[in-house]
């Protein structure tokens, strides 16, 4: 590993004085996350980011409503808020495939900058090398299979999508990839969701349409269980090998 790739895994590396705690890079990073909680978090208070007060915006501001909607769910992304009713709120404003393109497109980017933030303000601590076998085997699955745990995460409705994004940006994934797979694998899921918010004819999960979701989320959390276990079982294995 040449010098150069070494101080991309730690951008403090090298740096002496305040510059390596801080940094002019790291306090920009820190005051943009700062920004944004505390916008999300005043959104909360006024109760702004809820489907109904988004849809009584978007009926006074028809012409901006696809950019205002596109803020708040990246807002929401980036702040780790649940962002379900949002999906479901694209669909019953602008139908299913529309509505899910919409919601794919600003999930993506803001899991770009979450990943950006995130890179830009502690570095790629995870893709440092380690002694233990079992981690250090499980960083060799990622390097070489990174891009599926990236598709897994995004079809898969039951992981926390917010906190996911920030923490791919402290492994060895490139960006390019990164954004690539977010993108294509977190479209199917963001269109299944708009439908059903489409087929409801509203954006509150009710009836059938609550038995559903629940239904999907029970299957998507059983599948991650059951794979967890068979992927670590298969780690241990090789590892005492």
């Amino acid at each position: 590993m040449t010098m150069t790739s070494k101080q991309s895994l730690n951008p403090l590396k090298g740096k002496t004085g305040w510059r390596r705690f801080i940094g002019v890079k790291r306090l920009i990073a820190l005051s943009m996350l700062a920004a944004l909680g505390y916008i999300a978090w005043r959104l909360r208070q006024e109760g702004l980011l809820h489907p109904e007060a988004i849809q009584s915006m978007l009926s006074e501001h028809p012409v901006q409503s696809v950019l205002l909607f596109t803020g708040f769910f990246m807002l929401a992304v980036l702040t780790t808020f649940p962002s379900l009713p949002l999906n479901l709120a694209a669909g019953y404003f602008w139908g299913g495939i529309l509505g899910g393109v919409l919601i794919a497109s600003a999930g993506s980017l803001a899991a770009i900058i979450a990943f950006v933030l995130a890179r830009t303000t502690i570095g790629q601590p995870l893709a440092h090398r380690f002694d233990n076998r079992i981690v250090a085997k499980l960083q060799s699955e990622f390097d070489a299979k990174g891009w599926r745990f990236v598709a897994f995460a995004r079809l898969n409705p039951i992981m926390p999508t917010g906190a996911l994004n920030y923490l791919f940006g402290l492994t060895s994934l490139k960006l390019r990839t990164y954004a690539t797979t977010t993108f294509v694998f977190l479209l199917p899921p963001s269109i299944a969701f708009a439908i059903l918010g489409e087929q409801a004819g509203g954006f509150m999960i009710e009836g059938q349409t609550q038995t559903w979701v629940q239904t999907a989320l029970w299957i998507a959390a059983g599948a991650t269980l059951l794979i967890a276990v068979k992927y670590l079982s298969k780690i241990l294995n090789q590892s005492k090998e």
